[in-house]
């Protein structure tokens, strides 16, 4: 769909060069119909669908620990007012993930730390194993 999207964008890029490619790359969408439509096909009630898009939701509330950083922020949603949610082209197409993993870090960063630290142990571990008997040497760091 996004491809589809970037198509008929740059026809009207070249029909209208007054129009701000900004303002192509995005659409506005009422809340309320954003809700009932995930709702009737994600099968649950809209609170459910609020709980599931707040992860992947740009909010005034969200908004200044994402851009802290200076990193791209791509989020699926941006929550621009009480009734209007926008949906930027590249928040779902360059990859929603990335938005969620930040949120989810930052929501939850003890159990984000544990879980990274684990799984640099479990690589190490892989490593040495595949390294055993071999010519190349194991430097190990110690906590």
């Amino acid at each position: 769909m996004q491809h589809l999207h970037l198509a008929i964008l740059d026809i009207l890029r070249v029909r209208h060069p007054e129009v701000d490619l900004r303002n192509l790359l995005a659409w506005p969408s009422p809340v309320e119909a954003t809700r009932k439509i995930l709702s009737v096909g994600l099968e649950c009630d809209c609170e459910e669908v609020d709980r599931l898009l707040a992860p992947l939701t740009l909010t005034p509330d969200n908004a200044a620990r994402h851009s802290a950083s200076g990193d791209p922020v791509w989020p699926a949603l941006i929550h621009a007012n009480r009734d209007t949610y926008i949906h930027p082209l590249f928040g779902l197409d360059i990859n929603p993930y990335l938005f969620l993993l930040s949120n989810l870090r930052q929501m939850h960063r003890a159990d984000w730390d544990v879980a990274a630290n684990r799984r640099e142990g479990r690589w190490q571990n892989e490593m040495a194993e595949l390294l055993e008997g071999s010519q190349y040497d194991q430097v190990r760091a110690t906590a």
